[in-house]
């Protein structure tokens, strides 16, 4: 915790520190967490494509296709809808924005998303410091 003053008024603000010796976890208690561990499951979910559709379409087998594809497209709307309530609540640059819904069309993109824009973002609560 840190204690951030405002004139008279003092803010407990809960900051995630960036330490490289640190490992983060990917939780369900942050909006974040919750992105993260949506980004990680519709990218596997989109991977697994290179397995089903080959089955579909080369030996006529649909099933696999057809669970795969709704679980991907339920993962999807949930990681484009995280990714747009993280952003409101981190404030994130229009560059890092667009890489994150860019990120959930690619393949390995969500992972790369992961990397380098949700574990770099740092959570400040407490209505954003008074609206700076």
């Amino acid at each position: 915790m840190q204690d951030v003053k405002l004139g008279e008024l003092y803010l407990s603000v809960s900051i995630q520190v960036l330490n490289s010796q640190k490992i983060k976890r990917m939780n369900f208690k942050s909006a974040l967490g919750i992105l993260r561990i949506f980004g990680l499951l519709e990218g596997i979910s989109f991977l697994s494509f290179i397995v089903t559709m080959p089955l579909k379409y080369a030996y006529g087998i649909k099933e696999p296709n057809m669970i795969v594809g709704m679980a991907h497209g339920f993962l999807f709307i949930g990681y484009v809808g995280m990714v747009f309530w993280v952003s409101t609540e981190t404030r994130w640059t229009l560059k890092e924005k667009i890489g994150a819904y860019v990120a959930s069309l690619l393949p390995f993109g969500t992972f790369v998303a992961d990397a380098k824009i949700f574990k770099n973002t740092v959570i400040v609560k407490e209505d954003e410091l008074l609206d700076n």
